[in-house]
């Protein structure tokens, strides 16, 4: 399975940090909130949706038509319970939190 890193429309809540690079690119103590969901996830193999402004200052790559893809919205953390619930998705399923969509496959 190959992780996407996607936005939604709060990253607007991190400015200005947010306004030069991705969210997933943002530290939370010495790792990136993107280095934090693979070491839990057990992978190094990303790719990321960025802002329109960022897409030529950072590695995105792209999806692959006919891959099974993880979204998962960065911006939150992954603990015990989340990592659970992210590994139970069945293709085209997802969850949300707060009505906002945390990872979908």
């Amino acid at each position: 399975m190959r992780i996407c890193f996607f936005e939604d429309e709060t990253a607007a809540h991190f400015y200005p940090l947010a306004l030069t690079r991705p969210v997933d690119d943002l530290r939370v103590g010495i790792l990136t909130l993107r280095e934090k969901w693979l070491s839990a996830l057990d992978t190094q193999h990303y790719i990321r949706k960025t802002r329109p402004h960022l897409s030529g200052l950072f590695a995105a790559g792209e999806v692959e038509e006919g891959e099974d893809y993880l979204w998962i919205n960065p911006r939150f953390l992954p603990d015990d319970a989340l990592i659970k619930l992210t590994h139970s998705l069945e293709l085209n399923e997802g969850f949300v939190s707060n009505g906002y969509f945390v990872a979908a496959r």
